[in-house]
C-alpha cells in the first residue's frame, strides 16, 4: 500500500514539474491595486456636556473625502442601541463634504450625581484602514 502511495505522489510531482508548475508558482493574472479613499473629520469627538436621563442628543460630524477615489460608506454602527448613526448612502466624490448624524438616547443611562458616558460609532468604508471611529461623550445625570 505504501508503494502505491509513493508511486502516486511521484507521478503527481513529475507531472507538475514537467508542466512548469511548482507549489510556489502561480499566475493570478494582471495585478490591480484598489484605489482607497480617505475621510477627514473636522472633529472626531463630540462632548455633549451634562444632560438628564432620558434626554436625546443629536450631533452632525462633518467630513471631507480627501482621497483620490469616491468615498463609499458601507456601514456605520453605534457601540450600543442608544447610539444611532445616519450616514450618506451615495458615494462622496473626492474633495466633497459629507455628514454623519449621530443620535444618542440617554434613557436609562443616568445616575444620581452624573455618570460618564462614552459611545463609539464605527464607520466602514473603502478607506485604509477600512474602519474609522468617531466618538460622543458626556455626563448623564438622574433625579433622585
Amino acid at each position: 500500500m505504501k508503494q502505491i502511495l509513493v508511486l502516486v505522489f511521484a507521478f503527481i510531482a513529475i507531472t507538475a514539474y514537467s508542466q512548469g508548475v511548482t507549489p510556489d508558482s502561480h499566475d493570478d493574472g494582471p495585478q490591480f491595486e484598489m484605489i482607497k479613499s480617505e475621510m477627514t473629520f473636522e472633529e472626531s469627538t463630540f462632548d455633549f456636556g451634562k444632560i438628564m436621563d432620558g434626554d436625546k442628543v443629536e450631533h452632525v460630524f462633518e467630513f471631507v473625502n480627501t482621497g483620490k477615489a469616491p468615498l463609499i460608506i458601507s456601514n456605520a454602527k453605534g457601540s450600543c442601541g442608544c447610539t444611532v448613526p445616519v450616514w450618506p448612502k451615495e458615494p462622496i466624490p473626492p474633495g466633497e463634504k459629507g455628514e454623519i448624524k449621530v443620535v444618542y438616547n440617554s434613557k436609562g443611562k443616568g445616575k444620581v450625581g452624573g455618570k460618564n458616558e462614552n459611545k463609539t460609532v464605527t464607520i466602514t468604508a473603502n478607506t485604509q484602514p477600512a474602519e474609522t471611529r468617531i466618538f460622543i461623550k458626556g455626563i448623564v445625570d438622574k433625579e433622585q
